[in-house]
């Protein structure tokens, strides 16, 4: 059986995008992608570290990767096989060849790279989108015209996300007075770490319904939507005060049997009443300094520690 190509970092298929769903989903993103720009100008220009691209960079590299991948579109629908030359995307960067792009520029320019890319996607023939051309050089490999549609959508919403994550640790390090971003050998990086924003559980996807069963119909934490660009890779998002639960979709699900959260609650035995009445297991364990505590599982075998806090 063929391996699936999934990516290692976002867990992107490619085989499982409905072409007809990728001139929505790169508009969507892209237009995401702009927004982010103009509401954070400043953010989206500084790089969280020294190897790690701006959001204003990844903007760029987006913007240049859907209109290469157009071309790359028209080309295999007017010639057989054809082997088109690199893009060079990194060098771009690295060269310093987006230094004049300022972040309302670029946002415009992106919004009208996915506005040519999916006007000229949606025109090519269905019988024509399976025609193939060589992706990558020097040694390339095949790949149909459905797969480039969905690299370009890859490429949009992988790289939104890692633009919001440069965002958030500049305004995260702004907040703390750590702006700067320079790191010297003899300096911990937990000088900056003051709290933790969320946790990240994994579930199956297409199981939304009762993980909001479990997570908020359960344990009574409140479900939140998730942001545009990130709803459509499905999970849910939980809070409840300072407590923030996201559930991400994982196509080669594993629950987490052994890593876990832990939650602190006001009253283990009420807990622990309204969990076994819905039928799931609790396991209560032996207590640690200042608490008492007990697991039990999701209904996705994930594994979830609560603690109550011992008074006297």
């Amino acid at each position: 059986m063929d391996e699936i190509e999934r990516c290692g970092v976002c867990g992107f298929v490619w085989d499982e995008v409905d072409p007809d769903d990728c001139s929505s989903r790169i508009l969507a993103s892209a237009g995401s992608f702009a927004d982010l720009l103009e509401t954070h100008p400043g953010a989206s220009m500084v790089r969280p570290t020294a190897s790690t691209w701006s959001s204003l960079e990844y903007a760029c590299h987006v913007r240049d990767v859907l209109l290469n991948l157009r071309d790359r579109v028209v080309l295999g629908v007017v010639e057989e096989i054809p082997h088109p030359p690199a893009m060079h995307g990194t060098p771009r960067v690295e060269l310093g060849l987006y230094g004049d792009d300022t972040p309302g520029v670029t946002a415009a320019d992106l919004r009208v790279a996915a506005a040519l890319f999916a006007r000229t996607w949606d025109r090519v023939p269905e019988d024509r989108r399976e025609q193939v051309l060589v992706y990558g050089s020097p040694s390339g490999v095949p790949r149909t015209l459905n797969w480039v549609a969905a690299q370009a959508l890859h490429e949009t919403e992988h790289h939104l996300a890692d633009a919001a994550d440069g965002v958030h640790v500049h305004e995260v390090e702004a907040a703390t007075d750590g702006s700067s971003t320079e790191r010297s050998s003899d300096r911990r990086a937990t000088a900056n770490i003051f709290g933790i924003e969320h946790v990240q559980l994994a579930m199956p996807r297409g199981r939304e319904a009762e993980a909001i069963g479990f997570y908020e119909g359960v344990l009574g934490l409140r479900s939140v939507p998730k942001p545009d660009h990130l709803a459509v890779r499905g999970g849910c998002w939980f809070e409840s005060g300072e407590v923030r639960i996201h559930l991400g979709v994982a196509d080669a699900f594993v629950p987490a049997s052994k890593a876990h959260p832990a939650l602190l609650v006001r009253s283990l035995p009420e807990l622990v009443s309204v969990l076994e009445a819905h039928g799931i297991e609790v396991r209560v364990d032996q207590p640690l300094e200042g608490f008492d505590r007990c697991y039990a599982h999701d209904p996705f075998g994930n594994r979830i520690e609560f603690m109550q806090r011992r008074v006297g």
